[in-house]
């Protein structure tokens, strides 16, 4: 009977391990200012497909410092696949599926609190198995061309 039990418990051990679920990996992005963390940053993962065209004109950018929304070019609001859940600009994401993501970052600065102050970047990343856990640095300057606007990295 227990050799009956173990051959049972091993075949559903087995099936168990099967890969018909979509990959499950994470993502580092480390958010700095002239080498030092940049505190507090927002990062929020757009699915590419549906953010790549998103609008970056100055009045979009001065909204999505106010109220964190991002648009298309014809106005539609863009919703996150996924939001950092820390403002710490050390920003680790946990059970991301596999694809291909536009990471948005905004990083306010202490003492500012206008949205033309602010600085502003995106950067496209690749979530697979080769990269799995791979640490992306976001590293924004003090300089008066890197505010308010949104940057590529």
């Amino acid at each position: 009977m227990r050799k009956f039990l173990l051959i049972i418990v091993c075949a559903l051990s087995i099936a168990s391990c099967s890969d018909n679920d979509p990959e499950i990996l994470s993502v580092m992005i480390n958010v700095k200012c002239d080498n030092k963390i940049a505190s507090p940053s927002l990062v929020r993962l757009y699915e590419y497909e549906t953010a790549r065209d998103f609008d970056d004109s100055y009045m979009s950018t001065m909204e999505y410092g106010d109220s964190q929304v991002l648009r298309d070019k014809l106005g539609n609001e863009l919703t996150p696949a996924y939001t950092s859940d820390t403002f710490s600009g050390i920003n680790i994401f946990e059970d991301i599926k596999t694809g291909v993501y536009l990471a948005v970052i905004l990083y306010k600065p202490d003492g500012f609190t206008w949205p033309m102050f602010y600085f502003y970047g995106y950067k496209v990343i690749n979530v697979d198995e080769d990269n799995n856990a791979l640490l992306h640095n976001i590293c924004f300057s003090y300089s008066e061309y890197d505010r308010g606007k949104f940057i590529e990295f």
